[in-house]
Protein backbone atom coordinates (compact mmCIF):
# COMPACT_ATOMS: atom_id res chain seq x y z
CA UNK A 1 0.00 0.00 0.00
CA UNK A 2 1.09 3.42 -0.72
CA UNK A 3 2.43 5.92 1.73
CA UNK A 4 -0.01 8.33 0.23
CA UNK A 5 -3.06 6.41 0.55
CA UNK A 6 -2.08 5.05 4.40
CA UNK A 7 -1.85 8.87 5.26
CA UNK A 8 -5.30 9.51 3.51
CA UNK A 9 -6.90 7.15 5.56
CA UNK A 10 -5.72 7.74 8.90
CA UNK A 11 -6.38 11.30 8.25
CA UNK A 12 -9.96 10.52 7.76
CA UNK A 13 -10.38 9.35 11.10
CA UNK A 14 -11.17 12.01 13.49
CA UNK A 15 -9.26 10.63 16.33
CA UNK A 16 -8.42 13.19 19.27
CA UNK A 17 -7.88 13.03 22.88
CA UNK A 18 -11.37 13.67 23.40
CA UNK A 19 -12.97 11.12 21.02
CA UNK A 20 -11.08 7.78 22.57
CA UNK A 21 -13.40 5.80 20.30
CA UNK A 22 -11.88 7.59 17.47
CA UNK A 23 -8.50 6.93 18.85
CA UNK A 24 -9.83 3.02 19.02
CA UNK A 25 -10.57 3.27 15.51
CA UNK A 26 -7.01 4.64 14.73
CA UNK A 27 -5.17 1.75 16.82
CA UNK A 28 -6.88 -0.76 14.66
CA UNK A 29 -6.03 0.58 11.64
CA UNK A 30 -2.71 0.52 12.78
CA UNK A 31 -2.78 -2.56 14.13
CA UNK A 32 -4.39 -4.46 10.54
CA UNK A 33 -1.67 -2.88 8.79
CA UNK A 34 1.31 -4.30 10.55
CA UNK A 35 -0.51 -8.02 10.97
CA UNK A 36 1.64 -10.23 9.78
CA UNK A 37 4.69 -12.86 11.04
CA UNK A 38 7.40 -10.57 10.53
CA UNK A 39 6.26 -7.95 13.12
CA UNK A 40 5.29 -8.14 16.92
CA UNK A 41 2.28 -5.92 18.41
CA UNK A 42 2.03 -4.96 22.12
CA UNK A 43 -0.64 -3.07 23.27
CA UNK A 44 -0.50 -0.73 26.33
CA UNK A 45 -3.09 0.97 28.86
CA UNK A 46 -2.74 3.74 30.92
CA UNK A 47 -5.42 5.79 32.01
CA UNK A 48 -7.83 4.22 29.55
CA UNK A 49 -6.24 5.14 26.33
CA UNK A 50 -4.30 2.73 24.25
CA UNK A 51 -1.16 2.72 22.62
CA UNK A 52 0.53 -0.09 20.12
CA UNK A 53 4.11 -0.49 19.98
CA UNK A 54 5.06 -2.43 16.60
CA UNK A 55 8.76 -4.25 16.76
CA UNK A 56 10.60 -6.40 14.84
CA UNK A 57 11.52 -8.75 17.75
CA UNK A 58 10.36 -9.16 21.02
CA UNK A 59 12.13 -6.40 23.30
CA UNK A 60 11.59 -3.35 25.43
CA UNK A 61 15.06 -2.04 24.71
CA UNK A 62 15.28 -1.52 21.05
CA UNK A 63 18.72 -0.49 19.61
CA UNK A 64 16.12 2.48 17.40
CA UNK A 65 12.99 3.47 18.42
CA UNK A 66 10.37 6.04 16.11
CA UNK A 67 8.10 7.47 17.76
CA UNK A 68 4.50 8.48 16.51
CA UNK A 69 1.13 9.46 17.78
CA UNK A 70 -2.49 8.54 16.78
CA UNK A 71 -4.24 11.52 18.21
Amino acid sequence: MKPEKITRELVKIQSTQHQPEQLEETIEYVEQFFQSEEYILQMFEKEGKKSLLVTFKQTMKPEILLHGHLD
